[in-house]
């Protein structure tokens, strides 16, 4: 007798269904999307013990006819699609046709439902696949269907089944992601008869993620708007002042589907350009619109993955998307400064506002030699420490005019922006009264993010000098391999550098914003990726060059800028934030620090318990 036996129908439907119903959140998921297909504006959830005893879905959609309800539990019975051609171009979640007959196989479960032109409705017992002959009854428009005692007919897989509250938490995050997709239908969610949330139909998904989220969340929450070609992204996230330990709150969308596709995720992260704590994950609903002949969505049976024909270019809208977005919060808050008279003893270090009529550097608001070398009450102060790792302890000194004329500058057209600013606190934070709340400006993180903007601007047109003492620079004998490439590089830079010897360069001249810029960790860097990068590689060559000058401007706009300590008058204090805001990136300094944190009067007013 041969060893391969065919298995029994009802035996083959309950293995097919371990491939769609893996747990009760798995059970949701599919009869939500039935619901969404229905076209239903109300859907109502509830569920007992985690969802393994009892789940219930009732909607207010279209219904089904008598003949398609028997049909409905039938494998691979769909109302979706008739052929394999139409899977490119499907508007429908449930198109396999497997839900309703999986979840069946291994449940007791019982559908209800009536169409709007039926007298009554219509209901049907199933048990193991198999249903009972029905019958009518009275019932309003829609569809419940009740699933009971999953995985009663399964036992290995039954046993295999979470806690009652982890199962919960999953069905909970699932249908907040529902919600989040579609904020124009009403969702309400029970478990074990109390009411986890009712979220009435919104008009916009800020309105709808506000409603879902606490109020020490939805505080940060900003939209986000962005379009590349037929691509077009949208969505909400919070702010830098918002981390969290997991990324639960992190959801994907394409074309309205909660996908789970690690480039979206490690994407939107990027576009906060480090400014997060290590391991820390922001609260972010990304929403993302495109060709349905660009993204294949049948490469999983949940259909929780999805394959994209151009993730680099999605990536890299999502994180411009992110950024854009960031930094344009960031310039409305300080934008919504409330300018108003302020008596001198209110804060004594407050200097009355005066107009002036400054340009786009910071530099020449400041006036020479008006501050000490050292400041007096430095004592008081925790000195910077650059992020090349020494400690700064020189106060800003003006940008020669030799060094004004290298970085090309435009006078504002508009006028600037009067700033209602409190002061400076410990000479190192600018204090702004917003609307919203205590705007803090880091004046280091800001005039770094200030210097840095101009030095993009001005790329390729360093102009280098002739070194009066040209700089011998060692390297390693080892590294001899990298040496022409390592000099290409620096001639990108305006460096002149020729071979001294076989373990030397000789620098012979460098661009005057080089001054005080230690060139041996510069080619340190520049080693270092040449070792690393495949020569041949035109997309890594030009990859490493963007790199290595943001490296290397991230150094000069941190020496160039006012330091942590540095005593600012106000029209000093004014002319940074006026500069601040014609940056195009305000959201963090080059080396990842927020440049401003934002105390909200509902932060204010919950610490002082006046809420």
């Amino acid at each position: 007798m041969g060893r391969i036996n065919i298995l029994p129908p009802d035996e083959a439907r309950k293995i097919a269904a371990g491939e769609v119903v893996e747990r009760p959140a798995s059970v949701i998921k599919e009869l939500l999307e039935n619901a969404l297909d229905a076209q239903a504006t109300e859907i109502n959830i509830a569920v007992h013990d985690g969802g393994k005893k009892r789940m219930s879905i009732t909607d207010n959609g279209c219904g089904m006819s008598v003949e398609d309800i028997f049909l409905s539990i039938e494998h691979h019975a769909t109302s979706k699609i008739r052929s394999v051609d139409e899977l490119s171009h499907i508007d429908t979640f449930g198109f396999r046709g497997e839900a309703l007959s999986s979840i069946s196989s291994v449940s007791m479960m019982r559908v209800t439902t009536r169409r709007a032109e039926d007298e009554c409705g219509f209901e049907i017992l199933v048990q193991q696949g198999t249903s009972d002959a029905g019958r009518a009854l009275s019932a309003p428009v829609g569809t419940t269907i009740i699933v009971e005692d999953l995985f009663f007919n399964v036992p290995a897989r039954r046993k295999f089944l979470k806690q009652r509250d982890t199962e919960w938490r999953a069905i909970q995050q699932l249908v907040t992601a529902y919600a989040l997709a579609f904020p124009a239908i009403g969702f309400t969610l029970h478990h074990d008869d109390n009411v986890a949330f009712t979220v009435p139909p919104a008009k916009t998904l800020l309105e709808r993620a506000q409603h879902l989220f606490p109020a020490e969340i939805s505080a940060h929450l900003t939209s986000l708007e962005h379009t590349v070609g037929p691509i077009k992204i949208s969505g909400v996230i919070t702010n830098h002042q918002v981390a969290r330990y997991d990324r639960k709150l992190l959801f994907s969308f394409v074309n309205q589907r909660w996908v789970k596709n690690h480039i979206l995720g490690k994407s939107v992260l990027a576009g906060y350009g480090g400014m997060l704590p290590p391991n820390k994950y922001p609260v972010a609903v990304l929403r993302i619109e495109m060709p349905k002949d660009q993204v294949d969505i049948n490469v999983h049976p949940r259909k929780e993955e999805v394959l994209l024909m151009h993730p680099h270019t999605l990536s890299a809208a999502i994180e411009k998307a992110v950024e854009q977005s960031l930094s344009k919060r960031v310039s409305q808050l300080i934008s919504s400064a409330i300018v108003q008279p302020r008596p001198v003893a209110a804060f004594s270090a407050y200097v009355a506002p005066r107009t002036i009529e400054i340009n786009t550097s910071i530099s020449d608001v400041f006036e020479p030699i008006v501050l000490p070398k050292k400041n007096p009450n430095r004592d008081n102060h925790v000195p910077y420490v650059s992020p090349d790792g020494g400690a700064d302890d020189f106060r800003f000194e003006s940008v020669q005019h030799e060094q004004q004329k290298e970085i090309p500058r435009e006078v504002l057209s508009e006028p600037a922006v009067m700033y209602d600013i409190i002061g400076q606190l410990r000479a190192t934070y600018i204090l702004l009264e917003t609307a919203e709340g205590l705007m803090i400006i880091d004046q280091h993180a800001a005039h770094e993010a200030v210097v840095y903007n101009q030095l993009q601007e001005s790329a390729g047109a360093l102009l280098s000098t002739a070194l009066l003492f040209p700089e011998c620079i060692a390297y390693e004998q080892a590294d001899r391999e990298y040496v022409q490439e390592v000099l290409l590089f620096l001639r990108e830079l305006g460096i002149s550098a020729e071979l001294w010897s076989d373990t030397h360069f000789m620098i012979t001249a460098s661009p005057v914003l080089l001054h005080n810029i230690p060139l041996a960790d510069m080619i340190n860097i520049i080693l270092d990726g040449v070792r690393n990068m495949i020569m041949h590689d035109l997309a890594q060559h030009e990859a490493f060059k963007k790199k290595m000058y943001h490296t290397l401007y991230a150094m000069v706009a941190c020496k160039k800028a006012v330091k942590a300590g540095d005593v600012l008058s106000h029209n000093e204090m004014k002319g940074l934030l006026d500069s601040f805001m014609k940056t195009s990136q305000k959201l963090h300094c080059p080396h990842g620090r927020p440049t401003s944190w934002l105390v909200s009067v509902h932060d204010l007013e919950t610490w002082f318990q006046r809420k």
